[in-house]
């Protein structure tokens, strides 16, 4: 074969992949707009989208240089994730043709307010992952003194938003997922650490924990908490009362991981075990796995929207979604809910601290009834994932 069949050939290929790689981005961007259980397989290229949307740029160079046309693929299928650009990169809140979050449901109160001051709150959410287990003690008092006010974060670089890094006014309302408890620091301990926050619910009354817990500096009128059907995962929501006249429903929810880490621990037991896996076998782990927690997440995002839009108080949604801003969930959520960070939070934003910092998947979201004052995710040492911190109004 000659040089000008070679290079023809190379040609062609290029095209071919630019043109699927184009059409897989466009497909992940918009994988919010599929039922996980219907699609699983186009639920599957979410989390990808990143990966997807960088090979999209490199074409586009590539093809800019050589001066062809297919260069407005990769651009087109680029235009088509700005979105979730925007979900988690935001320059001084200037994106006007993506814009803001869309309107949210504004939920109807049934107390009647006699006073129309607005009030402000601070709400944060935090994956603390158990503490990091042995310095559970360590890891709750840092972390407390940080969420209380006392203290800044006891890192040098700990702050990718430079306000939250020193300590501020402590926060009214604490959501935990994955909550943990040490036989030697239990739960009075730890609410003596948290003592800006006097009131409390957990999850640890039933037979189904679901390790969560909500502290709050206003009174805690009621709460509930369950199990997601067919999980081990679940939520808990409280309503919680500002004043005589104004009551909010908080919900913390942790929906189904992706269960990736898992697979990385199967294969380092394995490999101890002098155990080997192939790379279909590995493939076919990782798919099934992607596929199922999706589908789990899509139940689960459901099952809550629906809570939601029964709510008689504003609500604060918040919590460890365990999916990107392109997915079923957040997208489900943005059309009742508006989200933070899109509302009034700036810069490049992400909440696990793993795979190179790319992935944003936790969230503060909140019913009209508010309105969104500032937003910052504080890198402590605490645990796998960023605390999410919103400054809202209640209107």
């Amino acid at each position: 074969m000659g040089k000008k069949a070679i290079s023809y050939l190379f040609y062609c290929v290029s095209i071919v992949i630019t043109v699927l790689i184009a059409a897989a981005t466009v497909l992940s961007a918009k994988t919010g707009h599929f039922v996980p259980k219907n699609h699983p397989f186009i639920s599957m290229l979410g989390p990808f989208l990143v990966v997807l949307i960088t090979a999209d740029i490199l074409f586009f160079i590539y093809w800019v240089i050589r001066l062809k046309v297919i260069a407005i693929v990769p651009f087109i299928a680029v235009m088509f994730s700005l979105s979730y650009t925007a979900s988690i990169y935001y320059p001084a809140n200037h994106w006007p043709l993506i814009g803001k979050a869309g309107k949210a449901a504004t939920v109807k109160k049934t107390v009647v307010i006699k006073n129309i001051t607005p009030v402000n709150l601070k709400v944060a959410t935090f994956n603390v992952g158990g503490f990091g287990g042995d310095a559970l003690i360590k890891n709750v008092k840092s972390a407390a003194d940080y969420f209380c006010g006392r203290k800044g974060i006891p890192m040098a670089d700990a702050i990718h938003y430079a306000p939250a890094a020193k300590a501020s006014a402590p926060v009214d309302i604490l959501c935990l997922e994955e909550y943990a408890e040490g036989w030697d620091f239990g739960r009075d301990s730890i609410k003596k650490q948290l003592n800006t926050l006097p009131y409390s619910c957990f999850d640890r009354k039933g037979t189904k924990p679901v390790d969560m817990a909500i502290f709050s500096k206003y009174q805690i009128k009621r709460y509930c908490f369950a199990q997601f059907p067919e999980s081990n995962y679940g939520f808990i929501y409280a309503d919680i009362a500002i004043d005589s006249t104004k009551i909010i429903r908080v919900m913390a929810v942790h929906f189904e991981s992706t269960g990736v880490s898992n697979i990385s621990s199967d294969v380092a037991y394995a490999e101890r075990t002098n155990q080997k896996y192939s790379r279909t076998e590995m493939f076919t782990k990782l798919t099934d796995k992607l596929k199922f927690s999706s589908g789990m997440r899509g139940k689960q995002v459901d099952i809550i929207c629906n809570m939601i839009k029964k709510s008689p108080y504003p609500v604060l949604l918040m919590g460890d979604f365990n999916d990107t801003p392109n997915s079923y969930a957040y997208v489900k959520c943005s059309r009742l809910l508006i989200d933070t960070f899109r509302e009034c939070g700036q810069g490049y934003t992400y909440s696990y601290r793993h795979f190179q910092k790319l992935f944003r998947i936790d969230y503060i979201f909140h019913s009209a009834d508010f309105k969104g004052i500032n937003y910052f995710s504080p890198d402590g040492p605490w645990s796998d994932h960023n605390a999410v911190i919103a400054e809202c109004q209640l209107l």
